[in-house]
């Protein structure tokens, strides 16, 4: 791990297994439920997603994500329903992913709270996935040397109530 400066914390999906280390602490932030974003006037689908849709169409990834926990849990839930996502259109961030799906018919699977905000930015319809996909649980992990000093639990409770904002 880098080494991290008394101030700062990493807010992580809560789900990986980053807080296997006796070092690190963590707290609980909040969870959320993975959907799937398309245009809204997107040639094949209208309003539900098929598996046959979700499985043929390509899919916009973030560039670097073959560890991500996100992408992981999509595609060992691709896996069970014996299928394989073989379109990906790779994209440098989140941030690229709605401009990308606006008038094309690339598909992202993206957790809701960041699905629906974009969804009100963009002509981009949410849509259920039609598969079983788990919950995503994130958490703020910092190192052992930093559970007491004053200012560092100062940052975690603010970042604990910012956290419990988030309806998703």
């Amino acid at each position: 791990f880098k080494q991290k400066t008394a101030y700062e914390i990493s807010t992580r999906d809560w789900s990986s297994d980053v807080c296997s280390s006796d070092l690190l602490r963590s707290i609980p932030l909040y969870q959320d439920r993975l959907v799937c974003l398309a245009c809204a006037k997107h040639p094949e689908i209208r309003g539900e997603l098929t598996l046959e849709q979700f499985l043929n169409l390509p899919h916009a990834r973030t560039i670097g994500t073959n560890h991500a926990t996100t992408i992981r849990v999509i595609d060992e839930a691709v896996s069970k329903v014996g299928g394989h996502l073989s379109r990906s259109f790779l994209v440098q961030n989140f941030m690229i992913v709605p401009p990308t799906l606006e008038g094309s018919d690339i598909i992202a699977t993206l957790p809701s709270i960041q699905a629906r905000a974009f969804a009100q930015q963009y002509k981009l319809q949410v849509l259920e996935p039609p598969l079983r996909l788990p919950r995503i649980r994130y958490g703020a992990y910092w190192h052992e040397r930093s559970q007491h000093d004053a200012g560092h639990q100062w940052l975690r409770q603010r970042i604990k109530e910012a956290a419990g904002l988030f309806t998703p």
